[in-house]
């Protein structure tokens, strides 16, 4: 029979019956210690809460405390969100190249073209070195430049970034007073903020009207930060040591003196909302420039020239003349001429100069030249506005028998150019009456070259497409019968060949011409009605890419759709998947994110379909909207993006997919790029982050002009909010740990605990072009703690003659040892009292007992016992 005993123990007791208590749910117990309160000892039995998830790898700290979590890959892709074991994926890049297992380093340099349409003033990287204003240095930079032409400016473009919190950043146009910057024509501000990126940044400095300036004047461009910056908050802005023309500097914006470096700027007028189109006719290459707001007509522009030969050139020799060229002078070097039509066709020769008239290449002739060698001028940076006559506003163009159409809307009749070989000239005419919206040239594989164009509804009730074969040189489209498509509420967006067979494309979705009639295709697409379906659609080995929904991209192939758009996708970089290229290795896509996101050019990689941002829109709103490949024997390749109204280049390596094989390669200035989210395979635990190692190559000891710093974003340190939950990723609200400057091996102390998941992003600098920071690994090492729970070991004594401190009969061994056994094997938690008042009022559960008899009566069984506990907080 259970024996009852008054229990009275608690911190809010007095006269306690026993040391110790344990409630529960059928009665309560009281202890008494062996030794009084002393024999009650908290956390000499706790297990060790340490968790080292992840173990260690190839370049692991191999450090039994820790885990060492590494990346040495980053060729799957941006998207990733968490990471995990053997993650070769990523959460975000900008101008990084991460297609190549095993490797991580900037992406090829981009640079403007020269000619187009904008008004430019313009010196652009280079090797970029950053010079410091603030009141430590002189603070005050200025750049003479001196425009070739009249020129409108409203915009000055200057690559900059901030290091800690500066001030406002001032940029001016100034006059020019014997090599100095004097009258101030126009200004403009950066105002500082604490949530502007570290990383360097093009930044468009916009005066408030407009400043013309006069070609064969000079004039300067004078930049300073405020008075309060230091050498812990300022603004640094890009330079070049191999400049021209040096910049000056000035303390006081007064006395100036010589700089050994030059101030990387552009300036132009504002931008117009154009389209490009590249097409290619008799060998050159030519970019149609659609203007948005189709008042304004359209023009065309060729990359390089082309002409005809006017003297013979013999076997052996390495010059071609045209007296009718007037070229200044050494302007196409490193381009290619190419032997069009006429005596020595097919010839590719690069060019090592060229005068007004003449061009030396690096190498004979194999096939004599006459003057019946028409010849263009291939791989150039300089487009050349093509004069045109009687071109509206075009929207479309397609080639075909060496003739290049314009589409020029329902009213008005395709336009045509063809380049005339006797008078050097593009002749312009009309393709008859006929009209078109869009323009597609197909090679049918029975009927033969087919010319196709589509009509949406104006003059007519229903939008349709037709065709007509091809025509020679100064005949004109005979188009069949009209093929309805759609409905008048769904306009034809694009036209494309794909399967042989032509394909529409409308808000609603794709239709198919068989047997002359257009056949829908994927219903399911009409959920995702949009002006922007289909536009820059591309056929890619076996398959059809599809622009869809103005965000997305579908790959239809054997009639099946399937989602290949990049995932995760940041806010304000989504958009509209524009043109679309297709390439040996994988797809180019340039991402249109309107007029109020950020534009980017992506590359699927056809190992992997991981997506690859290869390049970023330097301002939001300045829209990539189309992407063309320029291959041409003897130079690098080069992948031009329209962006905004300017058409910017990279070159990509020759005769290899991995720039690091091709020693001449230029490289991005700086990249970056974000690790997906660590939480250690643990997000609930919290962790502590040691350190991170980084093995590379390239980085300098002595300097920081070739490093890689480490930013990162945590969700908690110290009780301070989240970072990686309440900013996001492209907040700016990154942190700097430091900056890796040594390889091949570097590592930066955090010593930061109680994190539950954390961001890293990888921020590589150099002030080479062509000596890269190259990142082999990144190894990160901490450990996560599991939930901390008390314990305590109780030294009791039990027996049959024991009384209360309050002089009753206390619990009998007989009755206590059955009790604890059994709430330790149905793992009920009680409750434990104690006149300690922060060991009072816990649950714990029991384990199980040990103990050691004292003493013991034979004839009666009763005994006395020392019994020892543990107790484990619940």
């Amino acid at each position: 029979m259970v024996s009852k005993v008054a229990v009275n123990v608690g911190a809010d007791q007095r006269d306690p019956s026993h040391d110790i208590a344990l409630v529960g749910k059928d009665r309560t117990v009281g202890f008494m210690l062996d030794d009084g309160i002393t024999s009650f000892l908290e956390g000499a039995a706790s297990d060790s809460t340490i968790l080292t998830p992840g173990g260690n790898s190839k370049l692991s700290f191999f450090d039994p405390h820790y885990a060492s979590i590494e990346q040495t890959s980053w060729q799957d892709g941006a998207g990733f969100e968490v990471f995990s074991s053997l993650e070769t994926g990523f959460a975000d890049s900008m101008n990084a190249f991460t297609m190549k297992d095993g490797v991580l380093f900037p992406a090829p340099q981009w640079k403007y073209a020269t000619g187009g349409i904008l008004s430019v003033a313009s010196d652009m990287p280079g090797d970029v070195q950053w010079y410091p204003l603030h009141t430590s240095n002189k603070r005050y930079v200025s750049q003479i430049f001196t425009p070739s032409a009249n020129i409108t400016s409203r915009l000055a473009w200057i690559w900059v970034r901030r290091v800690g919190k500066p001030g406002t950043l001032t940029c001016e146009l100034c006059a020019n007073s014997a090599g100095s910057p004097s009258t101030i024509l126009q200004t403009a501000t950066l105002a500082a903020g604490s949530t502007i990126d570290p990383a360097s940044f093009l930044n468009r400095f916009a005066w408030s009207a407009n400043e013309t300036l006069t070609g064969s004047t000079s004039y300067h461009l004078k930049l300073y930060g405020a008075s309060t910056d230091s050498a812990d908050n300022h603004w640094e802005i890009g330079m070049n040591d191999n400049a021209t023309t040096n910049g000056k500097s000035s303390a006081d914006n007064s006395a100036w003196s010589a700089l050994s470096l030059g101030l990387y700027y552009r300036v132009t007028d504002l931008p117009k909302n154009v389209r490009y189109a590249e097409f290619r006719l008799l060998g050159a290459k030519y970019v149609l420039l659609d203007y948005i707001d189709t008042a304004t007509a359209s023009r065309v522009f060729i990359q390089g020239d082309r002409g005809k030969a006017t003297s013979t050139a013999a076997v052996d020799t390495t010059s071609l003349v045209d007296t009718a060229r007037s070229w200044t002078t050494d302007e196409w070097v490193g381009s290619v001429v190419y032997i069009v039509q006429g005596a020595g066709v097919g010839q590719y020769r690069t060019i090592t100069a060229n005068t007004s008239t003449t061009l030396t290449v690096d190498e004979g002739w194999d096939i004599a030249l006459t003057t019946a060698s028409v010849f263009v001028i291939l791989g150039s940076k300089k487009w050349t506005e093509v004069s045109t006559t009687g071109l509206g506003n075009a929207t479309d163009v397609a080639v075909q028998n060496d003739v290049a159409y314009f589409a020029q809307g329902t009213a008005t009749n395709i336009r045509k150019m063809e380049y005339n070989t006797t008078t050097k000239t593009h002749d312009f005419g009309d393709d008859g009456t006929n009209k078109a919206n869009h323009l597609e040239s197909m090679q049918h594989p029975v009927d033969g070259p087919q010319m196709w164009r589509s009509l949406n509804a104006a003059a007519t009730t229903y939008n349709a497409v037709s065709r007509a074969p091809a025509v020679a040189s100064g005949s004109n489209h005979v188009f069949a019968a009209d093929i309805k498509v759609g409905g008048t509420d769904s306009l034809i967006r694009d036209l494309a060949v794909y399967d042989n067979e032509l394909w529409i494309f409308t808000d609603k979705g794709p239709f198919a011409v068989r047997k002359d009639r257009a056949e829908t295709l994927f219903p399911q697409m009409d959920m995702f009605t949009s002006t922007t379906n289909g536009a820059g659609s591309v056929q890619h080995d076996e398959s059809l890419f599809i622009p869809v929904g103005g965000f997305a991209i579908q790959q239809a192939y054997g009639g099946s759709l399937i989602d290949a758009s990049r995932k995760r996708m940041p806010s304000g970089r989504s958009g509209h998947y524009g043109q679309l290229l297709s390439h040996p290795a994988g797809l180019f896509a340039g991402i249109d994110a309107g007029r109020l996101g950020t534009s980017s050019v992506n590359f699927r990689d056809d190992a992997r379909y991981g997506w690859h941002e290869v390049f970023r829109a330097p301002r939001v709103g300045e829209r990539v909207r189309n992407v063309w490949w320029d291959s041409v024997p003897g130079i690098k390749p080069k992948l031009w993006m329209s962006v905004g109204a300017d058409l910017i280049y990279q070159e990509w390596p020759e005769g290899t997919l991995d720039p690091l094989q091709d020693s001449t390669m230029n490289y991005q200035h700086e990249f970056t790029v974000e690790t997906a989210t660590h939480d250690f395979g643990t997000p609930s635990l919290p962790k502590y982050i040691k350190d991170v190692k980084l093995i590379s190559k390239n980085l300098n000891s002595q300097t920081k002009r070739k490093a890689v710093y480490l930013d990162y974003q945590v969700d908690l340190i110290q009780g301070i909010a989240s970072d990686v939950e309440l900013h996001g990723v492209d907040s700016g609200s990154w942190n700097t740990a430091g900056a890796f400057t040594s390889s091949p091996e570097d590592i930066i102390s955090f010593e930061i605990g109680n994190v539950r998941r954390i961001k890293f992003r990888l921020r590589g600098l150099t002030d080479e072009a062509d000596t890269p920071p190259i990142v082999y690994g990144l190894v990160i090492r901490g450990n996560a703690r599991t939930i901390t729970k008390r314990t305590w070991t109780a030294r009791l004594t039990i027996a049959n003659d024991q009384v209360t401190y309050t002089g009753g009969e206390d619990f009998t061994p007989q009755d206590v040892i059955p009790w604890l056994r059994d709430k330790t094997d149905n793992a009920e938690s009680l409750m434990l009292r104690t006149a300690v008042p922060d060991m009072d009022r816990l649950h714990v559960f029991v384990e199980p007992i040990s103990r050691r008899i004292d003493w013991v009566l034979s004839e009666s069984g009763e005994y006395g016992a020392t019994v020892y506990a543990l107790f484990k907080e619940s």
